[in-house]
């Protein structure tokens, strides 16, 4: 039953990939503003992809990593 809903989306996700395709190439090729606005657009979204991912894994390694990375910790002198 799972595998047959996988299949399923899987297929539709790949079927619709295509007609994204499609739509986008329409889109680039009606005129020059249009195909300005669908570059510009990307780039916003790669950039601001990037530094999501950027920020993760920083939070990532600051979770992984001892705070007091090669130190000794401090002696209590009483």
């Amino acid at each position: 039953m799972y595998e047959l809903l996988a299949t399923l989306t899987a297929t539709t996700f790949l079927g619709d990939l295509g007609t994204a395709a499609e739509h986008f190439e329409s889109a680039l090729t009606v005129d020059p503003l249009s195909a300005i606005l669908v570059v510009v657009g990307q780039l916003i979204i790669g950039v601001s992809v990037l530094a999501l991912g950027y920020l993760t894994l920083g939070a990532v390694v600051d979770l992984l990593t001892p705070e007091s990375f090669g130190q000794a910790p401090p002696r209590d002198e009483q």
